[in-house]
This record gives C-alpha cells, structure tokens and sequence, in this order.
C-alpha cells in the first residue's frame, strides 16, 4: 500500500535525512546519507575491465544518478534491483554543465535503516514542563519500542519519562507531535548521545 519510502517518512524525517531534491542544492563533495528506491541499475565494465554501475534512484522529490565504483559494486550488486529500498551514502558530485551525481561510498538494504533508526530514541528540546505532558499525552496514543526523552532548556538537563512503552515514531505520531512543537526541536538520537 504506497509508496515503500512512506513507512520511513518519519523516521527520515526525525533523522534529519535528506531528499533528493535537497541533494541537488548541495555543495560539490557535500556528504550525504540517503534512503531511496532504486529506479534502475546499469551495470557497465570499466576499461580494465572491472564491473561497476550507474544507479538511478528516486524518492518523493525526485531522482538523481548515483555511481558505485568497482570496489564497492562487487559487494552490494545483490541490492541494486529495480524498486529496492537502498541506504546510500556517498559524495556530492558537481562539474560545470553536469548533472547533479552521487559517488557512492556505501549501499546497505533497507533493513539496515530499520536496525539503525531503531537503534535511536526520540528527543523533544523543551523549555516548559506543561509541553512534557502534552507530548506524553500523543506518545501513550502510539506505543512502541522507541524511547523517549525531553532536553529541558532551561534546566540543560535530559528527562526520562517513565513511560510503560517507547513510542512508535510513524507519519501519524509526527504529525500529531508537530501540532505541539516545531519539527526543530524533535529528532532520533543515538540512545547513548542523551547522558
């Protein structure tokens, strides 16, 4: 149902990811990491003879030409099929009368980005305790294995609610949390990160 990108909307979101259309606005050699379909794959030999590909790939806001060079097309040619879900990171690649391209530098499965992005939990940047219970209010709505904690600004502190689940960060739960607090002040962190 959908498109396969929109169950990672959120996460992507929270994760501060960008799309497409933000890659082709980036700086020559601007690093990026990237959640994708891939739209097509042409494997191509080198002059040497080794094997590489030109990736194209697409998400909501459009698509860009990726590169994945010898070295790295050997190990994931498995994943670049039609319609996969890729995590991609690489390099920003602009020269004068060329398209925008992405050098990859490394491709995992789309399970890779489900482990990672639940491997985080959610922090709100708050200043004011009336806030706190109206978050905790949408997160009992949307429970799930993400915990959750608050930075209070005023105090500098980290806040652990004792929450009987962690919340499940979905496009319903995000827009639900927007109406509360600008997405600015919400993100998935490491779970170390918050001490």
């Amino acid at each position: 149902s959908g498109h396969p990108l929109s169950r990672y909307r959120a996460a992507r979101t929270l994760l501060r990811m960008p799309e497409i259309a933000d890659v082709l606005g980036m700086r020559n050699q601007a690093a990026v990491s990237l959640l994708c379909m891939v739209s097509e794959a042409r494997p191509h030999i080198t002059k040497k003879g080794e094997r590489m590909c030109y990736l194209t790939v697409s998400d909501f806001s459009g698509e860009l030409e990726c590169l994945v060079f010898p070295a790295l097309y050997l190990s994931v040619s498995n994943l670049l099929h039609e319609d996969a879900v890729i995590w991609i990171r690489g390099k920003v690649s602009k020269k004068e009368g060329d398209d925008t391209r992405l050098f990859c530098e490394g491709i995992l499965a789309e399970q890779d980005f489900a482990r990672h992005s639940d491997g985080m939990q959610l922090c709100c940047k708050i200043s004011d305790p009336e806030t706190v219970s109206r978050i905790l209010s949408v997160c009992k709505r949307f429970p799930g294995d993400t915990p959750v904690c608050f930075y209070m600004t005023d105090s500098r502190r980290y806040l652990r609610p004792k929450l009987p689940a962690g919340i499940s960060p979905d496009n319903a739960f995000l827009k639900q949390l927007t109406e509360i607090i600008p997405l600015s002040q919400a993100a998935l962190i490491p779970i170390q990160q918050a001490k």
